[in-house]
């Protein structure tokens, strides 16, 4: 885990000065629900807590299962930005597992959305793990239905097993929505996934 402090720090110790007035403070948390699939019915919690600089950013993501011996810690730092109108952001997430073997694995996570007319947002996810060698990529749409329910689909690959999903959001205030999902895949059982999200954004200002 120092080697992941370590870089942070140094991603952060190249924004001039004059922009550390700028800081954002962005979390947020996720409760999650999934019946069906191989694990039957389960839950959740997924708190997010990070600080962003100039585009540059740092912070620790945490998935607390209600199967305790799963808990997941994962620190992360990227940096994104905006080029034209395609928005991209690259990272850096380390996992680690307090109760099953400490230190597990790390992944470099790259996104791109792309809006295509005022209503529809393409989407790429891509995560490559270095140890390993294994990587992932999903293709997804977002889709403005009404002013408050957003269509969503994705289509994804992980070596020569598939996946995709199916749903819709709706969202309850700007900073709080619930999704849920359809999954299946060609090397796992579908289930349907229900999530509700709460998101802020302090401004250091």
């Amino acid at each position: 885990m120092r080697y992941v402090v370590i870089a942070a720090l140094m991603g952060f110790s190249v924004v001039p000065v004059s922009a550390l007035a700028q800081v954002q403070v962005l979390g947020g948390v996720s409760l999650g629900f999934a019946l069906g699939g191989d694990a039957g019915k389960r839950s959740d919690l997924n708190p997010h807590l990070e600080a962003e600089v100039g585009g540059i950013y740092g912070g620790v993501g945490a998935h607390v299962y209600n199967d305790t011996e799963n808990l997941e810690i994962a620190p992360y730092f990227g940096y994104r930005n905006v080029l034209g109108s395609l928005s991209y952001d690259v990272s850096y997430r380390r996992s680690f597992l307090p109760n099953d073997g400490g230190d597990c694995c790390g992944g470099i996570e790259a996104a791109l959305e792309l809006p295509l007319g005022s209503r529809i947002l393409a989407t790429l996810d891509m995560e490559f793990d270095p140890d390993s060698g294994d990587g992932d990529a999903m293709l997804g749409a977002e889709v403005a239905a009404f002013d408050q329910v957003t269509l969503l689909g994705g289509f994804g690959v992980a070596g020569s097993a598939q996946k995709w999903e199916l749903g819709a959001s709706y969202a309850l205030t700007g900073t709080t929505d619930v999704a849920a999902k359809y999954y299946d895949g060609s090397d796992i059982k579908p289930y349907l996934g229900v999530d509700l999200t709460w998101r802020f954004n302090l401004d250091g200002n």
